[in-house]
């Protein structure tokens, strides 16, 4: 139930209306945050106020004392029942004002994982910041990205779930996917694992809608575009890399991205060479080790985030 909903159930209550499983919904949500119960005794004391300054019948004279027709008795009761929706109105609009948003962020080799109210997970990579309230206003669920994180949106048809960032708006139902945006770059990239996504970029006003497989930029100047996922998108979280005849230079970018190293190559032509196979968990070194054995290369440490490839063949020939 909304907020609304429990102001009329405490209303019910006070008027001796209610049933048994109404008054346990309402002290069950009275006892779920500090909030709840002061506005619930707050709405108490101004109903009892108001009765307290209802004029008695028996402190009339005998002599003008008379029974009030039924249509006064219900306005006194319509009377009430307006003050207390008076003042719970005034004191939501009292307690409301910005937001308070809670900050978690990541340094240089740091990645964490959050839990939000509503059960999305969002994952952190390395030099991210996210932003989000402790709890979810109705009909709505807003957070906001610096750096890049991996969602996996809890469904929820009635409050869309949207991340603001730098160039654009995401906006999504229930999904999962990785989005990048890095506050010093002009591109924002969201790949789409799982479900629909909407894109809202700053730069122009209608939205790129992203199904499970294909990949949305946001450019700062420029048009956008899309194009197919990369497998390894979000690899950076659990390191499984799936390659399939890919390009070496590519291969070589996500090693960078997931294990924060710099590979060189002297000898062969990235661009024309291709690599296929599957990594998960293991250490740099095994996987430079494999893609140096499958084109005959010596692996040479410059230092320690640095290599170098050299020598060997691909296709067959020597490059």
């Amino acid at each position: 139930m909304k907020k609304d909903d429990y102001i009329f159930l405490i209303n019910k209550c006070l008027k001796g209306e209610h049933t048994a499983a109404e008054l346990e919904a309402l002290d069950a949500w009275t006892a779920a945050s500090a909030a709840n119960r002061k506005l619930r005794e707050q709405l108490e004391e101004d109903w009892r106020r108001n009765v307290a300054h209802r004029p008695s019948l028996e402190e009339k004279p005998k002599a003008v004392r008379r029974s009030l027709p039924v249509w006064r008795r219900w306005l006194s009761v319509a009377s009430i029942a307006s003050a207390l929706v008076l003042a719970a109105l005034w004191w939501s609009i009292r307690d409301s004002g910005p937001v308070e948003l809670l900050l978690v962020e990541t340094g240089v080799g740091e990645r964490r994982s959050v839990t939000l109210t509503d059960g999305t997970v969002v994952a952190l990579n390395e030099k991210s910041r996210l932003r989000y309230p402790e709890t979810f206003a109705a009909g709505e669920r807003k957070v906001e990205l610096e750096g890049e994180g991996f969602f996996e949106v809890t469904e929820k048809e009635t409050a869309p779930f949207v991340i603001k960032t730098r160039l654009a708006d995401v906006r999504v139902l229930g999904t999962s996917f990785n989005l990048e945006a890095m506050p010093n770059r002009v591109q924002l990239v969201i790949e789409v694992m799982r479900g629909k996504v909407e894109v809202i970029g700053r730069n122009r006003p209608d939205p790129m809608v992203l199904r499970a497989g294909q990949k949305g930029v946001v450019k700062e100047q420029g048009n956008n575009e899309m194009d197919l996922a990369s497998p390894n998108a979000g690899a950076w979280r659990n390191r499984v890399l799936q390659f399939n005849d890919q390009v070496l230079g590519i291969v070589l970018l996500d090693l960078k991205k997931v294990y924060g190293v710099s590979v060189r190559i002297d000898g062969l032509k990235a661009t024309t060479c291709r690599f296929s196979g599957r990594f998960q968990g293991m250490d740099i070194q095994t996987i430079l080790q494999n893609i140096a054995n499958t084109f005959g290369m010596q692996i040479e440490k410059v230092s320690a985030n640095k290599y170098s490839l050299k020598g060997g063949q691909c296709n067959g020939a020597a490059q």
